[in-house]
């Protein structure tokens, strides 16, 4: 390996974390958008990313490589990577976390974008931030900022005017983006058209990524296979047969939509099951069938609103149940050293026991969740093999038996999420579940 850089390759496991004194902590990335089948250089700034030399670790939830390039003198407050994606990777809202002996970073929200001319830039205090592109007669753009989809705390708005600097639209909020804005025109003269963002209240200091890109003439501007909200509840039938537990889980916010979706499991105009009171986003509908029927789904959008886009997934794999872990998620241990953690369970018509798994982890004692409880504070221990001053990623699976059916789901991380600051939704997919546990050299 070249003595000015070293390797270090992300995995896909991450959740939130507690700081402690020493921890690393991640301020802003630059830029914010990683190329998707092409390399990125990335600077990464904050505070104590480095144990003394030692450059840090890099976490994600999606598969990259990340190497450290290496400056004349380390700098704790900035560290430079050169980061790779896969061209198979999907675009869209990624999370990355940094670590070093002393601990892990709290989770920190990039974009994965598959067009190599899209712009990194900071919002300007009581001043508008220009991008110019030129475009020729009859050429259709679509021009989009991403911020508030990034964790970034701003509220984007997006002017655009010709080559001769008239006027021609100005965009704040979408109805699938929400607060990020995005526009789509014909170019009706040639020459440089300028776009400029700013912040609805004119504040400074929040990142962005401007995307001014060029329409295929046979590419569609809406997302395939989506169902889209209207005035009257749309309607979708669905059989289900005695004993099996019923999930469906509405996708908006993967979507980047605002719906909020009502649904509602009926039976010849009986209901049956019900979801989506607006206190909770994308809440799943969960349903015991009593007896085999022939059922339709009902949906629509709790404000009433039109062309909202959303579709569902429907399962009867998920379990019956879902366990929390509580507390802090981010722990430092020594080989050998016990582990104490508090799970609390939600159950869905099921009242049997459930068992508390981990691999990395040496269990102590029973690990199960009781029947009919609730509650339970288990224990478990690291390994005495465990190197020291290494990064243990792990997560604990939740597993019960129902009707002869084994369900294992895994159990959540979202106490510590939830405490994290965050503008948008919700987290990606793959950051609530994980443990990180940071081995240290002994006991003491």
């Amino acid at each position: 390996m070249s003595s000015l850089r070293q390797v270090i390759v992300a995995t896909s496991l991450l959740s939130g974390v507690v700081f402690l004194s020493g921890k690393p902590r991640i301020h802003y990335v630059e830029p914010l958008a990683l190329l998707v089948g092409g390399t990125t250089e990335v600077t990464i700034h904050g505070d104590s990313l480095r144990d003394g030399d030692q450059a840090p670790s890099i976490w994600t939830n999606f598969d990259s490589e990340w190497i450290v390039l290496q400056d004349e003198k380390s700098d704790a407050r900035k560290v430079r990577f050169q980061v790779s994606l896969p061209p198979g990777s999907t675009s869209g809202v990624g999370v990355i976390r940094v670590w070093t002996p002393k601990g892990t970073s709290v989770p920190f929200v990039i974009l994965k974008d598959r067009f190599p001319d899209s712009v990194t830039f900071r919002f300007k205090d009581n001043a508008p931030v220009v991008h110019k592109f030129n475009a020729k007669i009859g050429q259709m753009f679509s021009c989009e900022v991403w911020g508030n989809r990034l964790n970034q705390k701003v509220d984007p708005v997006m002017s655009l005017r010709d080559p001769n600097g008239k006027f021609i639209q100005q965009v704040d909020d979408d109805p699938v983006n929400g607060a990020d804005p995005m526009l789509v025109f014909k170019a009706e003269a040639d020459g440089e058209h300028e776009l400029s963002v700013h912040d609805l209240h004119w504040s400074g200091g929040p990142l962005g990524v401007l995307r001014a890109r060029e329409l295929a003439s046979q590419e569609k501007t809406t997302a395939k296979g989506l169902h889209h909200t209207t005035i009257e509840p749309k309607k979708f039938p669905i059989a289900v047969k005695k004993g099996e537990f019923l999930t469906i889980k509405p996708q908006t916010q993967a979507l980047g939509s605002p719906a909020m979706l009502l649904m509602e499991l009926k039976e010849s105009g009986r209901q049956l099951s019900k979801s989506g009171r607006g206190d909770v986003l994308d809440e799943p509908l969960r349903y015991k069938a009593s007896n085999d029927a022939e059922c339709e789904l009902v949906i629509y959008d709790l404000l009433g609103r039109e062309g909202l886009p959303f579709t569902f997934e429907i399962s009867r794999e998920t379990a019956p149940f879902i366990v929390q872990q509580r507390g802090n998620d981010c722990h430092n241990l020594a080989p050998g050293q016990e582990l104490k953690l508090d799970f609390r369970v939600v159950r869905f018509n099921y009242n049997g026991p459930i068992s508390i798994h981990c691999e990395d982890l040496e269990a102590i004692g029973k690990t199960e969740i009781p029947e009919k409880k609730n509650d339970a504070k288990l224990s478990f221990r690291v390994p005495e093999c465990a190197d020291p001053e290494t990064l243990l990623v792990i997560r604990f699976f939740a597993r019960a038996e129902v009707n002869g059916r084994t369900y294992e789901e895994t159990v959540r991380t979202d106490e510590q999420l939830n405490k994290t600051p965050r503008h948008f939704l919700d987290w990606p997919a793959g950051v609530s579940g994980s443990n990180f546990v940071t081995v240290l050299k002994g006991k003491d």
